[in-house]
C-alpha cells in the first residue's frame, strides 16, 4: 500500500522516530529508499554530524546513491542531446557541401552566360552594321535607277 502524500510522514518525523527507535528499521529503510533528495537532506539535517547515528550515515549513503543516479540520468540526456546535435551538424555539413557545389556550378554557368552575352552583343552590332550597309546600298541603288 503506497501512502498518499498527505499520509506520508515528514522527513523530520521519520528521523525523530528512527532516533527514538519507535519506527521499525524496515520502515525507515523503505522511507529512505523512496525519499527524494530534498527529503533525504531534511532527514540528514535532523541529526548532528557529531552524533553517532546509524541513520545519519545510511541516509547519507541513500542521498549519495540518489544524486549519482540523477547525475547518470543527466549524463544520459546530455549524451542523447550531443548525439542529436552531431547528427544535425552532419546534416548541415552535407547541405553546405551541396550548396557549395551548386554555387560553383552557378558561377561557372554565369561565366558561360557572360561569354555568350558578349558574343550576342557582337553579332547584334554586326547585324546592325549589316542592316545599315544594306539600307545605304538600297538607297544608292534606288537613286541610280531613277
Amino acid at each position: 500500500m503506497n501512502p498518499t502524500s498527505s499520509d506520508r510522514l515528514k522527513p523530520k518525523e521519520v528521523a525523530f522516530k528512527a532516533w527514538q527507535d519507535s519506527l521499525p528499521a524496515d520502515a525507515v529503510f523503505s522511507y529512505l529508499a523512496d525519499a527524494t533528495p530534498r527529503e533525504l537532506i531534511e532527514f540528514i539535517n535532523y541529526f548532528s554530524p557529531h552524533q553517532n547515528s546509524q541513520w545519519f550515515h545510511k541516509a547519507k549513503v541513500f542521498l549519495d546513491v540518489r544524486l549519482a543516479e540523477d547525475a547518470a540520468k543527466t549524463a544520459d540526456k546530455l549524451i542523447q542531446h550531443t548525439e542529436q546535435l552531431t547528427r544535425q551538424t552532419d546534416t548541415h555539413i552535407q547541405h553546405a557541401e551541396k550548396l557549395t557545389h551548386q554555387t560553383e556550378k552557378l558561377l561557372n554557368e554565369s561565366v558561360s552566360l557572360t561569354a555568350l552575352t558578349k558574343q550576342l552583343r557582337f553579332w547584334t552590332i554586326m547585324l546592325g552594321v549589316f542592316a545599315v550597309v544594306q539600307i545605304f546600298i538600297m538607297v544608292f541603288d534606288y537613286i541610280r535607277h531613277k
